[in-house]
């Protein structure tokens, strides 16, 4: 008997992704308020998101090669730079950790997330940044084999002792795209086991016993609370006013990198009320679909639909592309935007400060590659360009 499987397109796999932040959890959300103006600004939302992606869906796309070219590396290589992106990580870790026991890493994750240990990252940034945009490009343009497991060890690794799951956003994007295409039980059995022991450990580093099933499900799921953050009031906030915050353009203004939460997130009607145990704005998780919709109300669906277009073509130059660094540029756009859009825009103003982790990873990458990256038929039609 066959084992049940079903292919889906890239582009399907990308809208199915994105429905997960933009369909599936404001419907789960509905479903943890009864007050009808609640329901109704979340319902709206909701719809404004469905049609974006109806259109993407409906829309022409650029093609893909009908032969993806598959990049040549050494395995040995990839091992031997997965331990060096780990060493430091536990080097740091190692000398900040009191104590031995699980409370004891617990509470230094629970520290880390909340900012106790800034100008770490010369430790960490190999295992939660370069590491893991290796492994996204490989994952697009390859697909997952058995030489990808120690790196991937290394990253579930990191983002579980300093308590971030954004650090897992490249594996689990770069996992998710290549395994909907084909899925089948045994994948769907393994992805599971994933979710379980990491809501099992988040649990433990911020424990809700006291919280519903259904509630403690969606906290675990996602960080943007979306009945606090969603403004009822159609075109509520001022576009322009926003964008002088982006990145690159905030410097014509004078602001620091964290200065968009701490002038957007007051204006948030009944903050207080809604997210009593907000301390700090920066915690405060946006994604940029919903500051979009705040913006614009159902004019959201058009900007909307071309964010969508844009994270789609970038896969698509991703696998295309026979310039290594070109992949790299495009897998790093990719993310940014993606996890901006989806999850927190907190990602877009970081971009000044981490886009050297490109040139790092495409550094990193050249020094395990075979010079000659794909088959000779290839490299006779122009062979892979490293620059």
């Amino acid at each position: 008997m066959k084992a049940l499987s079903f292919n889906l397109t890239l582009s399907q796999s990308c809208a199915l992704l994105a429905s997960i932040f933009l369909v599936i959890i404001p419907i789960a959300t509905i479903g943890r308020y009864f007050n009808n103006a609640e329901i109704s600004k979340i319902l709206i939302h909701l719809l404004v998101n469905l049609f974006a992606l109806v259109l993407f869906l409906k829309s022409p796309k650029i093609k893909m090669h009908n032969e993806i070219k598959q990049l040549k590396f050494s395995v040995f290589r990839l091992t031997i730079l997965s331990v060096l992106c780990l060493m430091p990580l536990l080097a740091f870790v190692s000398g900040s950790i009191q104590g031995s026991n699980l409370v004891d890493i617990a509470i230094f994750s629970e520290q880390y997330r909340q900012g106790a240990y800034s100008g770490s990252g010369i430790y960490t940034a190999w295992a939660t940044q370069v590491l893991p945009l290796i492994v996204f490009v490989i994952l697009i343009t390859n697909g997952f084999n058995k030489s990808l497991l120690i790196p991937i060890f290394v990253i579930l690794f990191a983002s579980a002792i300093l308590g971030l799951r954004v650090y897992l956003w490249r594996l689990f994007i770069g996992l998710l795209l290549i395994s909907v295409g084909n899925l089948n039980v045994k994948r769907i059995f393994y992805g599971i086991i994933f979710i379980l022991l990491f809501f099992s450990y988040k649990l433990l580093l911020n424990p809700q016993s006291e919280l519903a099933f259904h509630d403690l499900f969606i906290e675990q799921l996602t960080r943007p609370d979306l009945h606090a953050i969603v403004k009822y009031e159609p075109f509520s906030d001022n576009l322009i006013g926003v964008l002088e915050y982006f990145p690159f353009l905030r410097k014509l203004y004078g602001h620091e990198i964290s200065a968009f939460k701490n002038f957007y997130i007051p204006s948030i009607p009944n903050l207080s009320v809604l997210m009593p145990f907000v301390s700090l704005y920066s915690g405060v998780a946006l994604p940029g679909h919903v500051l979009i919709y705040n913006s614009l109300f159902v004019l959201a669906i058009i900007p909307n639909f071309f964010i969508l277009l844009l994270i789609y073509n970038l896969i698509v130059f991703i696998r295309n592309s026979r310039n290594i660094f070109l992949k790299f540029f495009c897998a790093y756009l990719f993310i940014v935007i993606s996890l901006a859009f989806l999850e927190d825009v907190n990602a877009l103003y970081k971009l000044e400060e981490e886009i050297i982790f490109i040139f790092a990873s495409y550094i990193a990458f050249v020094l395990i590659s075979r010079r000659t990256s794909y088959n000779s038929k290839d490299v006779a039609d122009g062979g892979v360009k490293f620059f």
